[in-house]
This record gives C-alpha cells, structure tokens and sequence, in this order.
C-alpha cells in the first residue's frame, strides 16, 4: 500500500443547534454544526415541532406588498410624443456607386 495518502483522522464535535447539545465521533473534519439531529427531529421523537412561524411564501408576500405600495407612491412616468422619441432608424449614407466596381455574378 501506498503511505500517507489517506486523510488525517481526528476527534469531530457536532453541535446541534435545535437542541444545543454536542456529541464527540471520529472524522475527518473538525467541527460539525447541524440543525436538527436524532434526539430534537419530530420524525424521531414523535412530537411536532414549529420550527418557523413565518415561511418563505409570507417573506416573499410581505416584499411583493412593499415594492407595490413604493411602485404607487412613484411618479408615473409620462409618455413621450412623437416629436420627443429619437429615431431608430440609421441615416445611411448616400454615396454613388461606380459601375466599374460592380462585378456580374456568374452562375
């Protein structure tokens, strides 16, 4: 077997943030924080939990409501006339074109 080609295995704390507890395993990495574990998930424990009492869905309503209520407080933009709306059209330029530079196509 090759030497030295396999990680640096050390003690690992997880840390729990739903039940602020901390348990000690072997890994490769350090420090582990996670949000739920097997002693605080309700699949586990057979208790039902509320873990946020505002959801994404009524985040995202509240910030619709705010810019709608900003967009109707806005100046309403008025329409330019037609005099006012610049031209989108390039002027092209009218240069004469010399016979002796146009070539016949054959077929």
């Amino acid at each position: 077997m090759k030497k030295d080609i396999h990680p640096k295995i050390h003690q690992t704390k997880i840390h729990c943030a739903g039940c602020n507890t901390d348990r000690i395993t072997e890994s490769v990495v350090s420090n582990i924080n996670i949000d739920v574990c097997s002693n605080c998930h309700p699949f586990y424990t057979g208790t039902d939990r509320l873990l946020d009492a505002t959801g994404r869905v009524d985040r995202f309503k509240q910030r619709a409501s705010k810019s709608e209520q900003l967009r109707q407080q806005a100046k309403p933009k008025q329409p330019r006339t037609k005099s006012e709306q610049p031209d989108k059209t390039p002027e092209l330029a009218e240069s004469p074109v010399i016979e002796s530079e146009v070539q016949p196509v054959e077929k």
